[in-house]
């Protein structure tokens, strides 16, 4: 039996295929044990076997022998594809490996995982960071974030933190033992683009399209200051000794600040714009949009303490490549920078101080030729002198060199490449199988076929129950990339009944079979006379109508699967619903900002999909005519959609190299609420604005207004007014009458007063919106609070944050509150008692200190 097995097994790995050639998979069971989740694949046959069986039919009929029904499973276990019947909303979705599309892609090396220095990376991917197993070229981690896309990367020293910089202006940090993610800052106004981290790890410091540069506080999760000075975009930031942070900018100026008062005491100028600088030993080094690299070198002066350090111009390095520099970076004494090529240069740094010259100070190695332009780069020094450089590309993948750092330097080796993860252009098409088990893209380069489930074996090897031929496996979502094959520009592709072969149409008129078991293209002819072939598709017989109507080109259109209606979308933003019976047009619609490129219908309904190159992707009812909603869409243009055979999974492919999936749920959604949901996002909070403070001069608070910020003031003052009503009520109260309960939103909270529940208040808002909350209280309500504060203070719970309230209500209404007479009495009896209470920790702290020496000794 087992060998049967095996024979099997050889044929079907042999065969290549990914879908049963004799029936299709109609059942999935989910089996629970104590130890393990198995999943059990029933066949149609093997259902009829067994039946038959029980049965005992004396018919005659001679049942399937076992070694067909052997082949059968084995060929729908070979074929890593299952479906299954999770419940996700609509909204969510999983997508494939995503594309370096963003200005400024960022990566990042981490050690988390087995101690492993330079085998996992972590990259930006869309709205997520993907990190990835360099050894196996697998995907190992992912990320979460919501809908901005990632543009910057910045590793903590450790390696167990990473934070991601989005383009609207959002920073979030992420603990890579539990991909959870730690803190959300809101503080820049539009895309981040250059993040670093200090020696331990405690401060962030960032720079963005706005201008401004923010210090973030990792452990207080809150911004402490904002920095203003520069002109243009902020290409690098970095934190130096003495509390200094440096930053460059477009506007062609170097800055040095001092933290201390938040003050620019240095500021170097050049005649190009500086894309970016590092630190390496005594020196700093910038790059401009010339092909050289400046040296500067930096003194410090003890007897200054307006302008601590003196920076000088030693020299010049001359680069290999062309164009301005867009990032260096440096590894221990290794820099390491690139431009807009395929080259990475690298430069060894010689710790001489005697050395006078450029040449005896830096040591240049052999670069590192990768296979198409450098979007981002890393390093990483091994044992033995072994560097290790990481480049993310243009054309969407990953390369990984190895080389030593020694005085006959050989060339860099090529250790590892992540290709098959994705595209190298923009996808342009994609389509589903008829079981659903698969979905194939097509692009610029090449045609890929995906699978959306895998199965595992449980053992290391095949364990046969010979009664009911059961696998012991089980099964993990995946969406890889189970077939590549290489083509010419592709524009349209469709599954050809069966599942084996593929129909492709290419922007120089051909159409091409492929084959997907044997990977290649079977069959190629010119079908268009060299145009292109726009679409494709396959009808059991042919029925003509000439539609007009449409201003512009028709790009896209589907018929419902009842074939009662037509959808057309065109280049003038419109979709037209037309009747197939009287070829009538029932609706035309404004669906999009650009050009329709896909339409899909819903199969057994009049619900159809549409997208466009505004990158969006929208749902429709064709009996009504409305919109049911909006999706979130590609960062580019999207180019085409398709529905799946039972209607749960909609596909997505756009200029960004990415493919979406989205997901049906079963919940149910009302038009009104979505409408309003949409509004609402387009009234957002989150408006640029650096401060909230009713009727004061705008000021440089490293925070922004968000929605979040204002529910939790809203949350503060419903607070206020529950206790003050409650107050009243047991003002009013008469002995010997009890007192009236406490209310229910006290009780749920299990606090026994009032003073609890404004402590537990305060407790659920989150550190990241605790200072603009309080920025967006009115002035009455922030003198209640301050009112309350002596008292809470004199019941010694919660010190520090009540000092922290108080003290960012009295610098946010500053002025109208020291011209108050009747507040005064209040902030003299607040800093009495704040005092009193530091000095208390300050001593607790110390005690416990001392306690843990004399344990150690």
């Amino acid at each position: 039996m087992l060998s049967l097995l095996l024979t099997c097994l050889r044929q079907c790995v042999r065969a290549q295929r990914s879908i049963c050639t004799r029936c299709n998979l109609h059942e999935v069971k989910l089996l629970w044990t104590r130890q393990v989740r198995a999943a059990e694949v029933m066949h149609p046959q093997k259902k009829k076997i067994r039946g038959a069986r029980q049965a005992k039919a004396s018919s005659g009929a001679q049942l399937a022998t076992p070694r067909r029904i052997i082949n059968s499973a084995v060929h729908i276990h070979a074929s890593a594809l299952i479906c299954t019947r999770a419940t996700y909303p609509l909204h969510m979705y999983m997508y494939l490996y995503a594309a370096a599309t963003l200005q400024k892609f960022s990566l990042a090396w981490y050690m988390h995982i087995q101690n492993q220095i330079g085998r996992f990376v972590a990259a930006g991917a869309c709205e997520h960071v993907y990190v990835w197993d360099l050894r196996l070229g697998e995907k190992v981690q992912v990320l979460s974030g919501e809908k901005a896309n990632v543009t910057y990367l910045a590793a903590s020293p450790n390696k167990r933190q990473i934070a991601a910089g989005y383009d609207d202006g959002t920073i979030k940090t992420f603990d890579l033992k539990t991909s959870e993610n730690i803190a959300t800052f809101v503080g820049h106004r539009s895309e981040i683009t250059c993040m670093a981290y200090d020696e331990l790890g405690q401060r962030l410091i960032s720079g963005s399209k706005d201008t401004d540069i923010i210090i973030w506080d990792i452990i207080a999760e809150n911004g402490v200051s904002r920095l203003q000075g520069h002109k243009g975009v902020i290409t690098s930031v970095s934190f130096m000794k003495n509390n200094i942070a440096i930053s460059s900018c477009t506007d062609a100026t170097l800055k040095f600040w001092d933290l201390d008062n938040n003050h620019n005491f240095e500021t170097l100028s050049h005649r190009s714009e500086i894309w970016g600088f590092t630190l390496i030993g005594n020196y700093l080094i910038f790059g401009s949009s010339s092909p050289d690299l400046v040296v500067n070198k930096i003194s410090w002066k003890d007897d200054d303490l307006n302008c601590p350090l003196q920076c000088v111009k030693f020299g010049t390095i001359v680069r290999a490549g062309k164009g301005r520099v867009q990032n260096l970076i440096t590894e221990g004494d290794v820099l390491c920078c690139y431009g807009n090529d395929n080259t990475v240069e690298i430069f060894n740094f010689l710790s001489d101080s005697a050395a006078e010259t450029i040449k005896k100070q830096f040591r240049r190695l052999n670069p590192v030729k990768v296979s198409n332009k450098v979007k981002s780069a890393t390093l990483v020094m091994g044992r033995g002198g072994e560097l290790r450089v990481c480049a993310s590309l243009n054309n969407n993948s990953i390369e990984l060199y190895s080389m030593k750092i020694d005085e006959k330097s050989e060339d860099p080796d090529l250790l590892k490449q992540l290709i098959s993860h994705g595209h190298r252009s923009e996808v342009r098409a994609v389509c589903f199988s008829s079981d659903n088990l698969a979905f194939a893209t097509v692009s610029g380069e090449s045609i890929k076929v995906w699978s959306r489930y895998v199965f595992i074996s449980i053992y290391s090897s095949f364990t046969v129950l010979y009664q009911d031929l059961n696998f012991p496996l089980i099964f993990r979502t995946t969406l890889k990339c189970i077939c590549t094959i290489e083509s010419e520009y592709s524009l349209c592709v469709i599954f050809v009944p069966g599942d084996r072969h593929l129909i492709v149409g290419t922007k120089s008129g051909k159409l091409q079979i492929v084959d997907i078991a044997a990977s290649e293209i079977a069959i190629e002819f010119d079908a268009h006379d060299s145009k292109e072939v726009w679409s494709v598709a396959l009808l059991p017989s042919l029925f003509y109508h000439s539609l007009y109507g449409h201003n512009l080109p028709v790009l896209s259109m589907d018929i419902s699967s009842d074939s009662t209606l037509i959808v057309t979308g065109s280049a003038d933003r419109n979709i037209k619903i037309w009747g197939m019976d009287f070829a009538d047009c029932h609706k035309s619609l404004f669906a999009h900002d650009d050009t329709v490129t896909g339409v899909a219908f819903v199969p057994k309904t009049h619900y159809f999909f549409t997208c466009g190159k505004d990158g969006k992707v929208k749902e429709w009812d064709a009996d009504n005519f409305e919109k049911i909603i909006t999706l979130p869409g590609h960062a580019g243009q999207a180019h085409g959609c398709a529905v799946s055979s039972n209607g749960t999974y909609l596909a997505s492919c756009g200029s960004d190299k990415v493919v979406r999936m989205y997901e049906r749920s079963q919940e149910i959604l009302v038009l009104e609420d979505e409408a309003e949901e949409e509004r609402a996002k387009e009234d957002e909070l989150v408006t640029g604005d650096t401060t909230a403070v009713q009727g004061q001069k705008t000021q440089a608070l490293p925070s922004r207004k968000t929605v979040n910020a204002e529910k939790a003031a809203e949350l503060i003052i419903e607070c206020l007014d529950l206790c003050e009503e409650y107050e009243e009520s047991c003002a009013n109260v008469v002995p010997p009458n009890p007192m009236p309960p406490l209310p229910l939103l006290m009780q749920s909270y299990k606090c026994q007063n009032v003073n609890e529940y404004f402590i537990a208040t305060f407790k659920r808002v989150r550190a990241c919106d605790f200072d603009e909350a309080l920025y967006l209280l009115p002035f009455s309500t922030a003198c209640k609070i301050l009112k309350i504060l002596p008292k809470l203070l004199q019941s010694d719970y919660q010190a520090e944050m009540i000092i922290k309230v108080g003290l960012s209500l009295i610098e946010a209404h500053n002025k109208p509150i020291t011209a108050s007479k009747d507040l005064l009495p209040q902030i003299e009896e607040i800093h009495r008692l704040a005092l009193e209470r530091i000095s208390t920790l300050r001593v607790s702290c110390g005690i416990i200190n001392i306690y843990g020496i004399v344990c150690i000794l």
